[in-house]
């Protein structure tokens, strides 16, 4: 095998290892539901608001029609995963199967993030002013934690 064969073979083999970690990690994202630990963050914020019966139950169907949505979010990966993974056990894997992988789980996560935002829209139509105002003090306090881990991790 001449120096130029072997070449173009890592350098596939790594294009084909980013890959699948890029499917794999934005697999993971939308089986969890996004953000750290799962779940979409406006949900965690919501303990934090006083709601009262009728938003509580709503928030509950909202928990619980998201997911729904994860767990059909994590088969879908699942199955994007299988056809990546066969393709790339070929001799030469097809880059328009890669694409068109890489492409699917990005449209499935879209798709998964706009559903849980006008899920949430829904209960936030139903807020008090009181409520709106608390939960825009979280959201810069979860943005502020966000900032202090980013700069502890790049040691700012």
């Amino acid at each position: 095998m001449g120096i130029m064969n072997t070449l173009k073979t890592n350098k596939g083999l790594v294009t084909a290892t980013a890959l699948v970690g890029i499917i794999a990690l934005g697999g993971t994202a939308a089986a969890k539901g996004f953000g750290h630990g799962g779940g979409f963050p406006m949900m965690r914020i919501l303990r934090h608001l006083d709601l009262t019966e009728e938003q509580e139950v709503q928030a509950v169907k909202l928990r619980r029609a998201m997911r729904e949505q994860r767990k059909a979010a994590r088969q879908q990966m699942k199955d994007t995963m299988d056809r990546v993974r066969l393709e790339l056990a070929k001799a030469e894997p097809d880059p328009q199967v890669l694409h068109a992988a890489v492409d699917a789980a990005t449209e499935q996560m879209k798709a998964s993030m706009h559903g849980a935002v006008d899920q949430f829209l829904t209960l936030h139509k139903t807020f008090t002013p009181e409520q709106r105002e608390e939960l825009s003090r979280m959201m810069e306090k979860m943005k502020e934690r966000h900032e202090q881990r980013r700069r502890r991790f790049r040691g700012d």
